[in-house]
């Protein structure tokens, strides 16, 4: 482990380094940061100085990685159709999620409508187009398309719209095919 003096404020490895503050850090880092100009090992004390040490707060990175998680920015947005809409596209991966299925689609034909989480309950509207993913997620109405489809196989969706069920509830109708 190393003393490193910071002359210039720095980002690495989702920590912040602060000019004037000195941090222990490890021997590449030290040497690394001489390298580009951000800080200094000290050699020796000045008289009556005690440095105060600091070792950056990995903090900051959780609340980045929370805050990613919860936008869920690292998977594909959700197929959002309108009344008409029709799905084409092969079956990238299937998998299960908190309640229910779902199937990462890759777009063949025309762009799609869907939706990207952008925080805890905070979507916007994005469009998916051809040869990206979009999520499609199972539904009372497509359970048997989700028990027939694996990797590879090629599908066509279209929602056809929505009924109230006779308990009250909304149901969303699709009309699909699978080609293995």
């Amino acid at each position: 482990m190393a003393r490193l003096k910071v002359t210039k404020t720095f980002e690495r490895g989702g920590d912040t380094y602060e000019e004037g503050k000195t941090y222990i850090v490890g021997d590449e880092m030290a040497e690394w940061a001489e390298e580009k100009g951000y800080g200094s090992r000290p050699t020796e004390k000045t008289k009556g100085e005690t440095p105060k040490l600091q070792v950056p707060q990995s903090e900051n990175v959780w609340k980045k990685l929370k805050r990613r998680a919860k936008s869920g920015s690292d998977k594909p947005p959700d197929w959002n159709p309108k009344k008409g809409d029709w799905l084409l596209g092969t079956v990238n991966r299937t998998g299960e999620g908190e309640n229910n299925r779902f199937a990462a689609i890759e777009v063949s034909e025309k762009a799609v409508r869907a939706k990207r989480r952008t925080g805890e309950d905070k979507h916007e509207g994005v469009t998916v187009e051809v040869r990206s993913e979009v999520l499609l997620w199972e539904v009372k109405d497509l359970s048997d398309l989700f028990d027939k489809i694996r990797a590879g196989s090629k599908i066509a969706v279209q929602y056809t719209g929505e009924i109230k069920t006779s308990e009250g509830h909304r149901a969303k109708l699709y009309d699909y095919a699978v080609e293995q």
